[in-house]
């Protein structure tokens, strides 16, 4: 629902979820009425899955260098950055190929390399606001509820042009 609360945003423009999993969030902004839906993801079997579910949407096995032949108006991601022990390459390759760039990312207690099962199996806490350091962003909590737990998220909202 990020997507949706963000004045400005075109049901008309091209929107690539990359780190899409089996593409749930993409099927919940198909379902109102955005239409020129991409999901990139690297995980060939939830690509599989992601096709079956909905062959309207275009999804494709592949990383990074999947997005160097595509442009969109807004690029997001849900809870991927935060599986990357450096996410800078990731930021940088985000905002050549889209002005305006959505980071879901969970909020951690720490910073580096978390360990904790309780928290996540395998994952990074990442200080975003240095890494967007002299973007135009703005971030505010996103609590989201899943798997019958509330996870507390931070988003992160990238603007290099007009929203």
């Amino acid at each position: 629902k990020t997507i949706e609360n963000i004045p400005g945003v075109n049901k008309s423009w091209r929107i690539c979820e990359f780190g899409c999993g089996m593409g749930r969030n993409l099927n919940h902004l198909f379902d109102h009425d955005y239409h020129y839906l991409i999901g990139i993801d690297c995980n060939i079997r939830s690509i599989r899955i992601a096709k079956a579910n909905n062959s309207k949407i275009r999804f494709w096995e592949g990383s990074l260098d999947v997005l160097l032949v595509q442009n969109f108006d807004i690029l997001f991601t849900v809870s991927m950055l935060d599986h990357v022990p450096n996410p800078e390459e990731y930021i940088k390759l985000f905002r050549i190929v889209s002005p305006r760039l959505i980071l879901l990312e969970l909020t951690l207690p720490e910073k580096g390399k978390i360990n904790d099962p309780n928290i996540i199996n395998f994952s990074y806490s990442h200080d975003y606001e240095q890494l967007l350091k002299g973007m135009n962003y703005t971030s505010f909590p996103a609590p989201l509820a899943q798997d019958g737990f509330l996870h507390e998220y931070t988003c992160y909202v990238v603007n290099g042009g007009t929203l």
